[in-house]
């Protein structure tokens, strides 16, 4: 919630007191049989907040106390952080809750009500002044968005659940066994065991991290305390570690606390050679880090959780046990994740009976190297194709459609290019999807001479038959898949001659030669050099470093000529499926395969 959002509530709470006469002697009774109220946990309060069964909340004016009344009167007290506030208050304005700010005192609480509120619109208007004229206002500045917080963190305590992250069973478990560990530290201690003082989540962009770690929070009941490592990076030496300090020190007040610090690498990059370079800031907040997460000061019930994309750049430091005690891999979803996640966000949404379990499976399937944030980019894309098309309910045509956004980009409705351009294309596409239908180990499954907005003329979008979630590929699987990537400039050349190949296999040579770089110097799949691992930390001479190009040549070659001899032998039938591409511009897999058979 942000400052604006708070002079609205304090502007409805003005009228609402105009009113309300009857509240402050209530809540005068209130804090006389205190005793005698309930108590309940803030979580448990967002809970009926959520689900309709507060009708008002009144807070204390020091926002230590937050009673909720329901609908029949009764009542419940709250003991909320003074740094919460601002969460609780935008928690009631999303569901229209009535929020009410009273002094505890009886005598005179009009003018008590007024001047607190006009204190507030003050302070309130000030700051979006200063935002409006000074800052710019939704610019690249901000203002921290909780008011009552340092602008180095958020604060909150969070409601989501580790069952609301989908993905590998493994991980969960690992996630589990964190909250098993802050939630039963006795027992551990009791054997002996220390409990982890920090976590480090590490996995690709959009893999859940940041949900993991808000989910271990919320299953241990602790305070959240939130940031980004780049906060900590100032100019001036120094700044970035008080920030630290004045972190962690915020955390042990409000224990049991959760700190998490996204993209750790900003602050926690080798020191020295081989790292980042020498930078007296970011070694003074490194070592502020290191100091506070083993050093003199007491952290007990505090866990730090961070997450990177790039372990491999961290400081060994942070690394070792009694810092990060825990490395907790987040990796790209597999399949049986992907079709969980991509259940999870079909949940609630209105969808056709024809997306199947089987099409969900498929679908799945093809979305190889997705994260879970595609995965809900892609069904979130399908609700706007459904709207779009003013249908209410989701089909798996919107699902492929936002597939192939998601991969191919965005394509153009209105074609301008002559008929010898078309045509060139379809040669180009044709030459892909024949050799990907060619082997066993693909599944064809869309030819399209549609140009997108990302430059492509047209795209062949075909998968792997046989699913492997480790990774774990033949040398001969990876020299059909470079054989598939070829097809279009050795179509082009069957057709127009070697002479008159035009640029638009480009796209396809980058993919080839990166994927027989990776077969040569990472894979260990060369024939003369057979075992051979290139890493960064190592130098090699120029005679094995010529043999690897010469073979990745040779291989290439090899790969272009098989592509070129397949083509070369179905030509005849090449010839009669490409008006049939031409003119319906998109077929199927299996609409390819029946026209080259004669099918259709």
């Amino acid at each position: 919630m942000n400052y604006r959002q708070l002079v609205l509530v304090l502007l409805s709470n003005i009228l609402f007191l105009s009113d309300a006469f009857v509240i402050p002697p209530a809540f005068n009774m209130i804090n006389q049989q205190q005793n005698k109220i309930p108590v309940v946990s803030l979580k448990d309060l967002y809970d009926e907040i959520e689900h309709h069964k507060i009708d008002r909340v009144i807070l204390s004016n020091d926002f230590s106390t937050a009673v909720a009344v329901e609908e029949d009167e009764s009542q419940s007290m709250v003991t909320v952080n003074p740094l919460m506030i601002s969460n609780l208050v935008e928690k009631c304005l999303t569901n229209k809750v009535d929020t009410v700010f009273l002094p505890k005192q009886e005598s005179n609480i009009l003018q008590r009500a007024f001047s607190f509120a006009t204190d507030f619109l003050i302070f309130g208007g000030f700051l979006y002044l200063i935002n409006r004229f000074f800052l710019g206002g939704g610019g690249g500045n901000r203002l921290p968005t909780n008011p009552f917080s340092s602008p180095e963190f958020e604060m909150e305590i969070p409601t989501t659940n580790l069952t609301d992250w989908a993905g590998s069973p493994e991980i969960f478990q690992e996630c589990y066994e964190v909250v098993s560990f802050l939630n039963n530290s006795d027992k551990f201690v009791e054997i002996g065991a220390k409990v982890p003082k920090g976590v480090l989540l590490n996995g690709p962009p959009g893999t859940g991290k940041t949900l993991l770690a808000k989910a271990i929070a919320a299953e241990t009941g602790a305070t959240f305390f939130s940031t980004v490592a780049s906060e900590f990076v100032e100019l001036y030496v120094g700044m970035g570690a008080r920030r630290v300090r004045s972190l962690f020190e915020t955390a042990r007040q409000y224990k049991p606390s959760i700190i998490f610090i996204d993209e750790i690498d900003a602050i926690g990059k080798q020191r020295g050679s081989g790292g980042m370079p020498s930078n007296d800031e970011r070694e003074q907040t490194l070592n502020q880090l290191l100091s506070e997460m083993d050093g003199f000061s007491p952290n007990d019930e505090i866990l730090v959780i961070a997450a990177t994309n790039r372990k491999d750049t961290l400081d060994e430091a942070l690394l070792r046990p009694g810092r990060f005690d825990r490395i907790i891999p987040v990796p790209l979803p597999d399949v049986n994740s992907r079709l969980h996640i991509l259940k999870v966000h079909l949940a609630g949404k209105k969808t056709s009976d024809k997306i199947t379990a089987e099409f969900l499976r498929t679908l799945s399937e093809n979305t190889d190297g997705c994260s879970g944030a595609q995965l809900a980019n892609i069904v979130n894309e399908a609700c706007i194709y459904a709207v779009r098309d003013n249908r209410t309910e989701i089909v798996p045509e919107d699902m492929s459609s936002s597939l192939e956004k998601s991969l191919v980009g965005v394509t153009k409705l209105v074609d301008t290019r002559s008929a010898d351009m078309r045509r060139r294309v379809a040669i180009h596409e044709i030459g892909h999807a024949l050799l990907a239908a060619t082997f066993e180990d693909f599944r064809l499954d869309k030819v399209s001479i549609q140009q997108t907005y990302n430059g492509a003329g047209g795209y062949t979008l075909y998968s792997n038959k046989k699913k492997d979630d480790e990774g774990l590929y033949t040398k001969e699987y990876l020299f059909h898949k470079i054989v598939v990537m070829l097809g279009g400039k050795a179509a082009e050349t069957v057709f127009y001659g070697q002479d008159g190949v035009s640029t638009g296999a480009t796209n396809d040579l980058q993919q080839a030669n990166q994927l027989i770089y990776q077969v040569m110097r990472r894979f260990g799949m060369g024939t003369d050099i057979p075992n051979f691992y290139e890493t960064s930390q190592q130098q090699y001479s120029d005679q094995i470093l010529g043999d690897l190009d010469r073979e990745a040549s040779e291989i290439l070659e090899k790969a272009f000529n098989k592509a070129f001899r397949l083509i070369e032998d179905n030509k005849d039938k090449i010839l009669l499926l490409i008006p049939k591409l031409v003119e319906h511009k998109i077929m199927s897999g299996v609409e390819f395969l029946q026209y080259f058979d004669g099918k259709n």
